[in-house]
């Protein structure tokens, strides 16, 4: 990436013979070089990771240019019930169908990474040979610009990958589950105390008799406590005339804004609080519908 650049193979890749015997399947392939002048490599062992047959939506989905129009069309064509709960549930099925629908026609981001790649490594390639142009130099740095954000959607992908990795083995016996007990265990962890005389213990037993004269001598130790505070300076009135009251316009769009959760779904049907903060211009007159018809019935 310079204008006179030095040509220096100084990246090796090494093996074992009893990694070779273990994983015959293992091979290294080099990748552009998209940020540092260093080839990054990756290597590829051989691993499956099972896929949910059940709708998710997905959160890379919402940066698309066509994912609000995706939405709006069957989410306001879906035919009206006497019942509120069944319209919802009707009009969430057509968006599940047009959203599946809609995301097959997706460019694949596996596919489009490793275009953007095979681009770079292309230029890499030309760059080792002669100066790249002017317009060469500013189409590469457009690919490296379209290469972050994709990359930045497959983060995203995988991150939702994870949770959905966690319900599926969490509770299963494996490599997976002890590895996440593992750490939880050395987070919570006390590795060392002091005592008052500045002294370390780091023995189990050491600790345990530490904490426990530590909580024999807080406790009891005083007939009559005082008050260090006047609880009533604590204390605040608050008017609860307004409990009953219906939620106002402005209470429903702050929880919806900022008190709920980007990766939960709050149901078994896959959309979760991104999707309800995205489409919330295009849903919220349903649901404040719904909520009203729920406390007439009521």
């Amino acid at each position: 990436m310079q204008t006179d650049p030095l040509l220096v193979k100084l990246d090796w890749v090494f093996t074992s013979s009893s990694w070779t015997l273990t994983f015959p399947a293992t091979f290294v392939q080099t990748l552009s070089r998209p940020i540092s002048d260093h080839t990054p490599y990756v290597m590829h062992i051989g691993s499956s990771i099972p896929k949910s047959k059940l709708f998710k939506f997905e959160n890379f989905w919402v940066d698309h240019a066509g994912f609000l129009n995706t939405v709006d069309l069957p989410w306001n064509s879906s035919p009206y019930h006497a019942n509120a709960a069944r319209t919802l549930s009707e009009k969430y099925k057509q968006v599940r169908a047009g959203l599946k629908y809609w995301s097959k026609k997706l460019s694949n981001l596996s596919k489009l990474i490793y275009n953007n790649n095979w681009v770079l490594l292309l230029f890499d390639g030309l760059e080792d040979r002669r100066a790249l142009s002017r317009l060469e130099r500013a189409f590469r740095t457009l690919v490296k610009s379209h290469l972050a954000s994709l990359l930045e959607a497959k983060r995203a992908y995988w991150k939702q990958r994870n949770t959905v990795r966690w319900v599926k083995f969490g509770d299963e016996n494996t490599h997976f589950f002890h590895t996440m007990a593992t750490i939880s265990h050395k987070r919570n962890f006390i590795v060392s105390l002091v005592n008052a005389d500045g002294i370390i213990f780091t023995e189990h037993e050491q600790k345990a008799n530490l904490l426990w004269a530590a909580f024999k001598n807080r406790l009891g130790i005083s007939e009559s406590p005082t008050m260090a505070y006047n609880l009533s300076d604590l204390l605040t009135a608050h008017d609860l005339n307004g409990l009953d009251d219906d939620f106002s316009q402005d209470e429903i769009d702050t929880v919806i804004k900022k008190n709920l959760p980007n990766s939960h779904a709050p149901g078994l049907d896959g959309f979760n609080g991104l999707f309800i903060k995205k489409c919330w211009s295009i849903v919220k007159d349903d649901f404040i519908g719904y909520s009203e018809t729920f406390v007439i019935t009521i």
